[in-house]
């Protein structure tokens, strides 16, 4: 049978039910749990020192996730602080998959939390799924040419070039040296089979071989370049930037410019491309497209470009 309260008793009725409310949320605040350990590699001594996902998950027919935390990025150190009365299972992300916290037979452990105790050494140990460590190098402590990095190429010898808006540095894997002698903005790097590189930039093509860098073609329609590539005929494809300019191809004694009087979808390119069947292939802005519907022009080597 329903009770009805007065309105001379509803207020200490309320008082009564927010009373009840805040003892029972104390009381399950006094009895949380603190549960810590550290996520170990294989290697003896040596912590995960990437931030990885580790969870408590409550033991129920639906395995809610009660907590997640991430570990710490330098020593691997984990905590939960607040963990209620119930018994869990703890595990970490993966690369594909949960890693429980186990005993030596490889079995999942349940921790049993039924007071306000404190759970610590709850170690694991699995082999790294995230490779390395993450160096910053920057423009005042490293000494890079410029502080925007536009493109990074591995070359064949193993160095890295980093292409800035200061200019361009080789990486050797301990220090950067600036490349002197390019004028310009550089926008791209091409390297050919015989080490021979090519540096396209806003004021020209340039290469370097065996350390001497020289202009390439400097009284010639190459202003400013962009990508480059070899077909299997040997000849040289330089894409000219702006809406106007199209593509060069150098055969070794001549350029050869084409744009769209000679068939190209759109002057403007943004990518060049050989394939193994000698076709060069341009990508082209859909929206700078001259032709509804078209953003790539093929030329095929047969009709003699």
């Amino acid at each position: 049978m329903p009770v009805k309260i007065t309105d001379q008793f509803r207020p200490l009725f309320f008082i009564s039910v927010c009373s009840f409310i805040i003892v029972s949320t104390l009381i399950s605040q006094i009895n949380a749990a603190t549960i810590k350990g550290t996520l170990w590699t294989l290697a003896e001594g040596v912590p995960h020192q990437t931030g990885i996902v580790v969870e408590a998950v409550s033991i129920s027919s639906k395995a809610e996730t009660v907590q997640i935390t991430l570990s710490d990025a330098f020593d691997g150190s984990y905590i939960f602080q607040e963990v209620p009365m119930g018994r869990y299972y703890l595990r970490c992300h993966g690369l594909d998959e949960y890693i429980y916290y186990q005993d030596p037979r490889g079995m999942a452990v349940e921790l049993a939390v039924d007071s306000a105790q404190m759970w610590t050494g709850i170690d694991f140990h699995f082999a790294p799924f995230k490779k390395g460590i993450w160096r910053n190098y920057t423009y005042l402590e490293h000494q890079l040419p410029g502080a925007r990095v536009h493109g990074v190429y591995q070359m064949a010898n193993g160095e890295i070039w980093c292409v800035t808006n200061g200019g361009s540095c080789r990486f050797d894997g301990q220090v950067f040296t600036k490349m002197p002698g390019v004028l310009g903005h550089i926008n791209s790097i091409f390297q050919e089979s015989d080490g021979k590189i090519w540096i396209s930039t806003t004021d020209g093509v340039y290469q370097y071989q065996r350390n001497t860098l020289t202009r390439f073609l400097s009284d010639s329609q190459l202003a400013d370049t962009g990508a480059i590539v070899r077909d299997i005929d040997g000849n040289l494809w330089i894409e000219v930037k702006g809406d106007d300019n199209g593509i060069f191809k150098y055969d070794g004694q001549e350029l050869h410019h084409f744009t769209e009087q000679d068939g190209l979808v759109a002057n403007q390119i943004w990518d060049v491309f050989s394939d193994r069947q000698g076709n060069i292939w341009l990508t082209h802005d859909r929206s700078w497209s001259s032709s509804a519907g078209k953003g790539v022009t093929k030329f095929s080597m047969v009709i003699s470009l």
